[in-house]
């Protein structure tokens, strides 16, 4: 049974699955990853983080409903959230 530990969602920045397949392979047996993306595709500079920024809000939302807002599996339900990506934390400084 998949998530009987634990679920842990992740927020990434873009399509990549390279971050949840690396936790995946040293999670203990009985915790499930799931996330949601913040749209990202190419370029990294100000215009590009705030367009992610403005989709955290959403994601979050995603994640803690128990189906997601999408309604349907995998998203969804989890009991923590993770945020990939130093720019969306740095950016704009502390606050």
């Amino acid at each position: 049974m998949s998530g009987w530990r634990a679920r842990i969602g992740v927020i990434r920045p873009g399509p990549s699955l390279r971050l949840i397949q690396e936790f995946e392979k040293v999670a203990p047996n009985g915790v499930d990853f799931v996330s949601a993306t913040l749209g990202k595709r190419t370029g990294l500079n100000i215009e590009v983080v705030d367009a992610m920024l403005a989709q955290l809000e959403h994601a979050v939302g995603e994640l803690l409903t128990p189906r997601g807002i999408s309604g349907a599996d995998p998203f969804g339900g989890v009991q923590a959230i993770l945020q990939s990506g130093t720019p969306l934390g740095f950016t704009h400084g502390y606050g």
